[in-house]
């Protein structure tokens, strides 16, 4: 999420002074702390939701960009049984990208699964 914990309490306490300061005008200052009290609260929770949908418009939920190490960008690609060439061995995770990955076969002809579906959608 975007900001922490101090984003949500500015929130709530800048709601709080507005509220006690606008009450006080005409309110004795019990009930004017009373409200700025409850408009702390308000604003707080509020927060929560806010920081959210900030967060989500500016696009701070995408997965950030991986690193790809110095082997696999000189063609360390991995063999057939989905492990990547490491002549020395020594173990370190290299992710796949998309262009390394091959389109699997189809395992059944597309006729014969339509017919299999429209057999068990008539039962």
């Amino acid at each position: 999420m975007l900001g922490t914990m101090w984003v949500n309490t500015g929130f709530g306490a800048l709601a709080s002074v507005i509220t006690f300061f606008t009450a006080l005008a005409g309110n004795v200052w019990l009930v004017s702390l009373e409200r700025a009290g409850y408009a702390f609260i308000l604003f707080f929770l509020a927060a929560f939701p806010i920081r959210w949908l900030v967060a989500k418009i500016m696009g701070s939920f995408q997965a950030p960009e991986t690193m790809v190490p110095a082997e696999a960008a000189e063609g360390g690609v991995p063999s057939a049984s989905g492990e990547p060439d490491d002549p020395q061995g020594d173990g370190e995770f290299i992710p796949l990208s998309l262009d390394q990955m091959g389109s699997a076969p189809l395992a059944h002809d597309p006729t014969t699964v339509a017919d299999v579906v429209r057999r068990l959608t008539d039962e």
